[in-house]
């Protein structure tokens, strides 16, 4: 039986029988807590303007020095 609130399984196996099992069976166990979030760190307003700059001028001197 497939309980999907609990998120668990169920089986019930008789006396004798001799059932065919594959997979991993752990028995009960909490779910791990969530991670804290952990910051990415980016460019400020000026560092992307800086950077798309000097890309810019690099384009810029490539293109001359190819022409």
């Amino acid at each position: 039986m497939i309980d999907a609130a609990t998120n668990t399984v169920t089986a019930t196996v008789g006396v004798g029988a001799n059932p065919l099992s594959l997979g991993l069976f752990i028995g009960p166990a909490a779910p791990p807590a969530p991670a804290a979030a952990t910051a990415i760190p980016t460019l400020s307003e000026w560092g992307v303007i800086l950077l798309s700059g000097l890309l810019g001028l690099a384009g810029l001197w490539g293109w001359r020095r190819r022409a």
